[in-house]
């Protein structure tokens, strides 16, 4: 539903709806439609992530692409993540979306790894991956090209 005030009943526009509200309402309601796209964004995001960590296990599993259902499932995960990623993009700005897509993809796969093919990290990787932590928490809470 659009609150910014462009509604249509049956083939008739009614381009200001909102017409006879106090002035202040009109202000409130472009900013709570600002933050809910951005909620949208980052919640696109976060499901572009989610994704591709599934599409890297799906990756190991396939055994360098020798095993076709784990090789499909990966292909199609990749893509759903890039379709992903591609919404959030219409309100976070490129830099920032693929940083925080990179960085916290690394961060889980890592994870993914420990759990599930029983892989070790070491101290250089933990210390990596702590920095790539610090990474994304200053791109994305300090950053002036950052939608906030």
């Amino acid at each position: 539903m659009c609150l910014s005030g462009r509604y249509q009943i049956g083939n008739k526009k009614l381009k200001n709806s909102f017409t006879y509200l106090p002035v202040g309402i009109h202000n409130v309601i472009f900013y709570v439609e600002k933050i809910m796209s951005s909620l949208m964004s980052y919640a696109a995001l976060a499901f572009a992530i989610v994704l591709e960590v599934a599409g890297t296990t799906f990756l190991g599993k396939s055994e360098h692409f020798t095993r076709l259902i784990p090789t499909l499932i990966c292909a199609i995960l990749y893509a759903c993540s890039f379709y992903m990623l591609a919404q959030a993009l219409r309100n976070i700005p490129l830099g920032i979306a693929y940083a925080s897509w990179g960085g916290l993809g690394i961060i889980l796969t890592a994870i993914v790894g420990v759990f599930v093919f029983k892989q070790k990290l070491d101290t250089a990787a933990i210390s990596g991956i702590a920095l790539i932590v610090i990474g994304v928490v200053v791109v994305n809470g300090f950053s002036k090209m950052s939608v906030h």
